[in-house]
């Protein structure tokens, strides 16, 4: 975000559209980043948040389920932050 308001000098999201067009190699490592926060497969994140879920679910299987949604929400946000 500091980058971006150094060239920009705002900090709202929805001045920042179509920056793959102005800054195509800043795309990538954010696009990446927000994989890892997503927790997709093959990061470490994911690996993490499995563990986790799985030693979390043999003791408090209701409250998993009712925390998983946590990972949907995450998944929507990010998906609207990278748009």
């Amino acid at each position: 975000i500091g980058f971006l308001y150094e060239r920009f000098f705002t900090r709202n999201l929805s001045y920042f559209g179509g920056l793959v067009n102005l800054l195509p190699s800043f795309v990538i490592p954010f696009f990446l980043g927000i994989l890892s926060n997503m927790s997709f497969p093959t990061t470490c994140s994911f690996v993490g948040e499995l563990l986790i879920f799985f030693s979390l679910f043999a003791c408090y299987s209701f409250f998993t389920i009712l925390l998983s949604l946590s990972i949907i929400f995450c998944g929507i946000y990010n998906i609207w932050l990278f748009n």
